[in-house]
Formats: C-alpha cells, structure tokens, sequence
C-alpha cells in the first residue's frame, strides 16, 4: 500500500467513524423519551418495544422469566429477551435500559450492514449506513 491509499484509507475511516459517533450520540440522547404521538392509530409503537424485553426485565426483578403464566411465550425465547437481561442485571430497569438494548441491537445491524455494503463502495456503504441509522421507522422502533 503506498502513501496516497493509505492517506485515502484514513480519510474514509475518520469519516466513517464521524458518521458512527454521530449515530450513537443521537440515539443515546433519546434513550427515555416515548414515541412521537399521531403516527399511528394503534398502540404498537408504545407496546411493541416494551413488550420485547417485559420478559428480561421480570428475570431481573423477580428471578424468573414468566410470571403471569400468559400465552405469549414465545416472547421469553427469543435473542431480544436474552439479550437485554444482562443490561437490566447491570443497569436497573426501566424504560432507557429497554430502549437502551433497542439502540445496541440497531447500531450492531447497521455496522453489519455497512460491512455488507462496503462491498459496493465506501462512500454507498457510508450513505446507506447514515441513512439507515437516521430512518425514522428505525428511531421509533429500534429506540
């Protein structure tokens, strides 16, 4: 590699890494706040989120999964549950840690993305990682 790639490569990795922090300090500015109201009709966009991670948040609080006996149990299996329990072991619970495990899981797909689409070229694999991570479907319902 000479001098002139190696000047380009870290270019492209302090804009990346701009585009990255930018991302992450806009989502962690969030954390407590509810889903803007008028979007929708229904009540999805303030239960879905919770509902994800209720049952993570009942292993921390009272030292088991299910405490209800409901039917939806296929809530206490999946990688969200598993995912968000240490967060609420370590951190409380609440509705910023739920959120919390909403933002690690998105910015963990969109750095996966970017790698997917770094393929393509640096600067489509940037453009679609900024605007994935700015996507408003994306902020209400990975945060």
């Amino acid at each position: 590699m000479n001098l002139a790639e190696t000047k380009t490569r870290l270019i492209q990795t302090i804009i990346l890494d701009i585009v990255i922090m930018g991302l992450v300090i806009y989502r962690l500015t969030i954390l407590s706040s509810d889903t803007p109201f008028g979007i929708s009709t229904g009540q999805e966009l303030s239960t879905d989120p919770p509902q994800y991670t209720s049952f993570a948040r009942n292993k921390a609080l009272f030292g088991q999964w299910e405490v209800f006996h409901s039917r939806y149990t296929f809530f206490v299996n999946n990688i969200t549950s598993l995912f968000s329990y240490p967060f609420f072991e370590m951190m409380g619970t609440g509705r910023t840690q739920s959120n919390f495990t909403a933002v690690v899981l998105s910015l963990i797909m969109i750095i996966a993305g970017y790698g997917t689409w770094r393929k393509k070229g640096f600067w489509m694999a940037t453009v679609a990682a900024s605007i994935l991570g700015f996507n408003y479907i994306m902020l209400n319902y990975g945060s």
